[in-house]
């Protein structure tokens, strides 16, 4: 599901907070291109701990319009974590923290929006994509799609390559094809300017190739 497209204003209202939820437990992979809300101030930096569906209601009373750390760890509860996507990518600002720095800053990982949804640093099997600044929508949206695209590549002298391998090589990659001057299909001259705040937590060895096969 993808909601509103940041500076596209006119396309609220999104859809419904119990359309998301069970469209987010029926999926292998979910990309979502949104809002976030309800920001944490930290030591180590400002992150979302929610996900705007719509327009920030006046009445303070209406959580309908975000997902929030609560409705994630609800699902969790109800539909256990095997039932939850096994990729959750979020283009959206400041969803994400690299591991070690929400150690190094004494973060509670289930107070972030993967943690509530059960991705942890090491987590076999499944993974969430982030990143840990604010982004602008089509360049995180240009940036996920060459990396879906070089993820579920079937490549002849290699088969499919691991979450960590493609979020290595994209960088070379997309700094080449900026600095040719060269125009690509669905690739923003910008992305790959927020390449080094994509944040994976979970599983980094994660292969297209484990969702087809149900390892």
């Amino acid at each position: 599901w993808m909601t509103k497209p940041k500076g596209t204003e006119s396309k609220w209202p999104g859809p419904a907070k119990a359309t998301v939820l069970t469209n987010l437990a029926a999926a292998d992979i979910v990309f979502a291109s949104l809002h976030s809300a309800d920001n944490i101030e930290t030591s180590g930096g400002t992150y979302a701990s929610a996900l705007a569906l719509n327009e920030k209601p006046k009445d303070p009373s209406d959580s309908g319009w975000k997902l929030g750390l609560a409705d994630f760890a609800a699902l969790r509860q109800q539909r256990g974590e095997s039932g939850l996507p096994r990729l959750f990518i979020v283009v959206g600002c400041s969803t994400a923290l690299k591991p070690e720095a929400a150690a190094k800053h004494g973060i509670d990982p289930n107070a972030t929006i993967p943690g509530a949804l059960g991705y942890s640093d090491g987590l076999p099997g499944r993974a969430y994509i982030g990143f840990d600044i604010p982004t602008t929508g089509v360049k995180g949206d240009s940036l996920v799609l060459w990396f879906l695209k070089m993820w579920t590549n079937d490549r002849p002298s290699g088969g499919y390559q691991t979450l960590g391998e493609v979020l290595k090589e994209l960088g070379p990659i997309l700094k080449n094809f900026t600095s040719s001057g060269a125009k690509r299909p669905n690739l923003d001259p910008g992305a790959a300017n927020f390449l080094d705040n994509m944040v994976i937590v979970g599983d980094q060895e994660l292969r297209f190739s484990d969702l087809m096969s149900g390892r």
